[in-house]
């Protein structure tokens, strides 16, 4: 381990990795940013993750063992206490920096000192046809998205430590599987987030995924920051009926009756009298976030007709905005058949 303290730590948890932890860190060696430490967390593998780590000869590499397996939120805030960088990158053990990651954001947190932690865009592989993941990118955008989503890719994620130190700042293990979410929506409280609109990271793909594993402890922990966020934006005009408007809007898997979309509706135009009210989000970035959400609601209702139209149109951004004209037209050709 160097005896000098980086500019910047790269935070690496690592459980049976061995089949791509080779590549991640070689990524992270390779970066055009050099000053840094990339911490690595072995939890307790019992594979040849530790050897793989320890195979590498670069004094740049710190690795720290848990005895037992602490699982990943236990295991990410050992990484955040014993960090000594100035700035945490979160990296996770079967992903692939882009060779100007670190660079990239470290030239947007040095010039902005308000800016607590940035993102970047990121490519899919391994599994399916790649895709590029976009992201809000201004911390207008950010802070509306945080209404339902998480909106920075985690294994992306750039921290300024000072600010998470400052304002106590780690994941809680009582939202298991979206302890990122968590930690961003408490983030956005103190201070500003963004993203850069460029691919920093090849994400893989495949079949142990926690998002395809857990499916249902990630969708109750999610469930719970979005009514915390909620109730903390609508105060006294919070109800019982927010929990499942919630549901109802942001799943975009489920389809939904004519009677829920008139329901959700109505507590749209709440959502938009309060902000009028209060301006906690900008018009424009809310009026963009609910815009998309309300289109895939729409198209979520499986017995169309001009009845839903009208409902679509009725709000301001169903005859303009952020859906695009070729989106409207299709809920209407679907609404008229």
């Amino acid at each position: 381990m160097r005896d000098t303290a980086p500019r910047l730590t790269v935070l690496l948890p690592v459980f049976n990795a061995a089949p791509y932890l080779g590549e991640a860190v070689r990524s992270v060696l390779g970066q055009s940013f050099a000053d840094f430490e990339l911490l690595a967390i072995d939890d307790g593998s019992t594979d040849e993750s530790l050897d793989i780590l320890r195979s590498f000869d670069d004094p740049r590499i710190r690795i720290e063992r848990n005895d037992v397996n602490l699982g990943l939120i236990a295991t990410l805030n050992k990484g955040l206490d014993l960090a000594r960088g100035e700035y945490v990158a979160r990296m996770d053990a079967d992903d692939v920096a882009m060779p100007r990651r670190l660079e990239t954001q470290v030239e947007l947190l040095d010039g902005d000192a308000g800016l607590g932690a940035c993102g970047m865009f990121i490519k899919t592989f391994g599994f399916g046809r790649p895709k590029v993941l976009r992201y809000p990118v201004s911390n207008e955008q950010v802070q509306c998205h945080l209404l339902g989503y998480t909106p920075m890719a985690h294994p992306s994620v750039m921290f300024r430590k000072q600010l998470l130190d400052q304002h106590d700042l780690r994941y809680d293990r009582n939202f298991p599987h979206a302890e990122d979410y968590d930690l961003l929506e408490r983030a956005s409280h103190y201070f500003r987030l963004a993203n850069i609109p460029e691919v920093g990271l090849r994400y893989r793909l495949h079949a142990t995924q926690v998002s395809r594993v857990h499916s249902d402890i990630l969708q109750d922990s999610v469930a719970r920051i979005r009514s915390r966020r909620m109730k903390l934006f609508l105060q006294e005009e919070y109800s019982e009926a927010v929990p499942g408007m919630l549901e109802l809007f942001f799943n975009t898997g489920r389809n939904v009756t004519l009677d829920d979309a008139s329901a959700v509706r109505s507590w749209i135009d709440i959502l938009m009298g309060r902000n009028e009210r209060i301006r906690i989000f900008g018009d424009a970035e809310l009026s963009d976030f609910l815009a998309a959400r309300w289109i895939n609601m729409c198209n979520r209702v499986p017995r169309k007709g001009m009845h839903l139209w009208k409902m679509y149109s009725s709000l301001p951004f169903g005859r303009s905005g952020a859906s695009s004209m070729f989106d409207r037209f299709k809920l209407f050709a679907k609404c008229i058949l």
